[in-house]
């Protein structure tokens, strides 16, 4: 029997085990290069640039295509919440302040300034409202009593008659009217108006009788200032009443003049902020005043004790403010108050006067005197003689 060769004699299956293991060791190989490759393009940034867009030979293609790269995306419709979800809320924008306009044709009316107020712990200045005067400080009227058309009627009717110089007919109407209207009410101060043009061109008419006042008999040494001085009259008022030219003043001894009538009296409503001047105890003009703050005008019965023209004004400052000059409140006339003789304790400094502001007429803004127009005052001046009782109530 042959012996075997060992040489050629070998296992082919553990060849086999050898080659695979080769190709799997190959493959893990492979297998982690690509991972390992993978992580780092991962991890490394890197920049993609956008092809650049194909023009087509088509003008109207590309112009679309440009326009459409311009355009914005439109805004994303917003989901809609849930029901009972509360809407969210947009993000707070900032204030804008206009600037201002410089054009001054644009520009709006500056809001008025409300007048300087005097606090109420300070003394109250005359003139200048104060914290503590009343909301409502205008006159207080009465109701009226005639129903408007027939009241239109008849105060249409006389002032018809004023403005034709009618005197003495238009005295007579309103008076008959008078007694149907109420006192203080607006129908009776419009027929108090007219009654009184009528009266004052009827008292200061010439040719008067000596029933109509008193009269004197010139005498020698006799002067218009001595005779106007003697009866409380003015200068003024005696040319007046006798028809005699401003700067007249020639007298003929024997001769009789006029001088003014007696039974005057002037009545100050301060509520009503009134005037009413009598005469004979019946009405004959009113005039509209102004009184003193917080009650400082006083009550009683005084007399006019003085008249001055043109008065100076003594400042409290103790300054003296010359006639006309700003700063005095006196206006054109001055009459002094006095009380009766033997009053207690009589109120000093106060009288009747014009103003330089006569806004102030029917308002409570004085230290407490009496302010007229300077036109009624210069009238009130010309009637009254000194002596002439003054009764001031509430």
């Amino acid at each position: 029997m042959k012996k075997p060769s060992y040489e050629l004699d070998y296992d082919n299956r553990e060849y086999a085990d050898s080659g695979s293991r080769r190709v799997r060791l190959a493959a893990l190989f492979v297998l982690v290069a690509a991972l390992t490759a993978g992580g780092i393009y991962l991890l490394v940034p890197h920049h993609t640039e956008e092809p650049a867009p194909v023009q087509t030979t088509d003008p109207i293609q590309n112009a679309a295509d440009t326009l459409a790269e311009i355009t914005p995306d439109p805004d994303p419709v917003p989901p809609v919440p849930a029901e009972g979800t509360p809407p969210p809320q947009p993000d707070p924008q900032p204030e804008i302040v206009p600037e201002a306009v410089a054009d001054p044709e644009l520009t709006e009316d500056p809001a008025p300034v409300a007048p300087e107020v005097t606090p109420a712990d300070q003394e109250p200045v005359k003139g200048r409202p104060h914290a503590s005067d009343p909301v409502d400080d205008g006159p207080q009227i009465a109701p009226d009593a005639i129903e408007p058309y027939g009241f239109a009627r008849n105060l249409q009717r006389i002032t018809s008659l004023l403005e034709s110089k009618q005197y003495v007919e238009t005295r007579r109407e309103a008076e008959k009217l008078l007694p149907e209207l109420t006192v203080n009410s607006d129908q009776w101060r419009k027929v108090m108006r007219v009654l009184g043009r009528a009266n004052v061109q009827l008292y200061f008419q010439q040719g008067k009788t000596d029933s109509d006042g008193a009269v004197h008999t010139i005498q020698s040494g006799d002067t218009l200032f001595r005779i106007a001085r003697r009866y409380g009259l003015s200068v003024d008022a005696l040319r007046r009443l006798n028809g005699m030219k401003p700067d007249e003043s020639k007298l003929l001894i024997g001769k009789k003049i006029r001088v003014g009538a007696s039974g005057w009296l002037i009545r100050i409503a301060k509520a009503a902020r009134l005037l009413l001047l009598e005469h004979g105890g019946k009405p004959f003009a009113i005039y509209d005043v102004g009184i003193g703050r917080l009650g400082r005008t006083p009550s009683g019965r005084f007399l006019i004790g003085e008249k001055l023209e043109n008065p100076s004004y003594q400042a409290p400052d103790g300054r003296t403010i010359a006639p006309g000059a700003p700063g005095n409140e006196l206006g054109t006339r001055w009459m002094r108050l006095n009380a009766p003789a033997g009053t207690e304790n009589p109120p000093q400094g106060y009288g009747i006067h014009g103003t330089a502001d006569e806004s102030s007429v029917t308002r409570p803004l004085s230290n407490g005197c009496i302010r007229m127009r300077n036109a009624d005052v210069e009238e009130l001046f010309l009637i009254v003689p000194v002596n002439t009782p003054v009764l001031i109530e509430e």
